[in-house]
C-alpha cells in the first residue's frame, strides 16, 4: 500500500508564516517607496514654484530704469525712470524684516513719460493715464507685486500676490550692489569730475515652504543685473 505524500500541517503553517513575512516586508517596501516618491514630488513642486517666483522677480528687475528715448536728441540724464526716488529703492513693509521691499520703475507703454497714476499730476515728465512705479515685497509670508496705488512706498499702494495658497514666504531679502563706470571709457572705473554710468546689481534671498509642512523648504538665490544703468553728469 502506497503512503500518500504531501505537506504536513506544521509545514503548511511555517511556509504560511514565511510567506506572509514575506509579503509583509514587500508591502512596507512599496508603502516607503510610495512616500518617498510623493515626499520627491512635493518638493519638486516647491522647488518649481520657487524658481518661478524668481524668475518673475528677475524679469521685472531687469527692466529697471527702462526708458523709451531718442538717444539722437534725448539727454540720458534726464530720464524719469531712473531718477533717485524712482530707481531700485529698497526697503521694507510695516513690520516685515529689512530689504525685504524692492520699488522700480520703467516705461511699460513706451510714451516716455513716467506713469504716476490717476492720483499724480502731469507733468513734463509724468502721466496721470497709466502707473509705472512698481515693486515687490515680503507681506506676511505672502510675495506680492506693487500694480497701483497713491504714496510710492513699500507701506502703502495696491498689491497683488504672486504665490498660491499652498506656499508660503518665510523670507524674502534684496542686497544691492553697484558699480560705477567711467561714461567715456569703456570698463573703466569712475573718475571723480567725470561722467559715469551706475550699474545695479540686485542678489535676490527667497526661502519658500509648503503651508502643510514646513519641513518641506526651499532656499534659493538669483542675482539680477540691471540692464539699464544710471546716467551721472559728475561723479
Amino acid at each position: 500500500m502506497r503512503r500518500a505524500s504531501g505537506f504536513s500541517l506544521v509545514e503548511l503553517m511555517v511556509g504560511s508564516t514565511v510567506g506572509l513575512m514575506v509579503l509583509a516586508g514587500a508591502v512596507q517596501l512599496y508603502s516607503i517607496n510610495v512616500k518617498a516618491s510623493s515626499e520627491n514630488l512635493r518638493q519638486a513642486r516647491l522647488s518649481h514654484d520657487t524658481r518661478a517666483m524668481l524668475a518673475v522677480m528677475q524679469r521685472e528687475l531687469m527692466r529697471s530704469g527702462y526708458w523709451a528715448f531718442d538717444p539722437q536728441s534725448t539727454d540720458p540724464h534726464d530720464n524719469p525712470f531712473t531718477q533717485q526716488t524712482e530707481y531700485l529703492q529698497i526697503g521694507a513693509d510695516a513690520d516685515q524684516p529689512d530689504s525685504s521691499c524692492i520699488l522700480y520703475s520703467y516705461d511699460l507703454n513706451g510714451d516716455g513719460l513716467l506713469g504716476v497714476g490717476s492720483s499724480g499730476v502731469n507733468t513734463a515728465t509724468t502721466s496721470i493715464d497709466n502707473v509705472e512705479q512698481f515693486g515687490i515685497r515680503l507681506n506676511t509670508q505672502r510675495l506680492q507685486m506693487r500694480v497701483n496705488g497713491e504714496d510710492y512706498r513699500c507701506e502703502t499702494g495696491n498689491w497683488q500676490t504672486l504665490n498660491e495658497e499652498t506656499v508660503i514666504v518665510n523670507a524674502l531679502s534684496f542686497e544691492p550692489e553697484t558699480v560705477c563706470l567711467h561714461a567715456t571709457k569703456p570698463d573703466t572705473a569712475c573718475e571723480a569730475g567725470q561722467p559715469a554710468w551706475l550699474h545695479s546689481r540686485i542678489k535676490i534671498t527667497l526661502v519658500t515652504s509648503l503651508a502643510d509642512d514646513a519641513d518641506f523648504q526651499q532656499t534659493q538665490t538669483l542675482t539680477v543685473d540691471a540692464r539699464n544703468d544710471q546716467w551721472v553728469a559728475t561723479w
